[in-house]
């Protein structure tokens, strides 16, 4: 568990990220 909850966090953190920054970047190219 130790190994796959680093990895889980890491995993969601970028989606949020990439998530965060297509949102911003969606009402710029529209």
């Amino acid at each position: 568990m130790s190994h796959d909850f680093p990895i889980s966090y890491v995993a969601m953190k970028v989606l949020s990220e990439a998530s965060f920054k297509l949102f911003l970047k969606k009402p710029l190219l529209r």
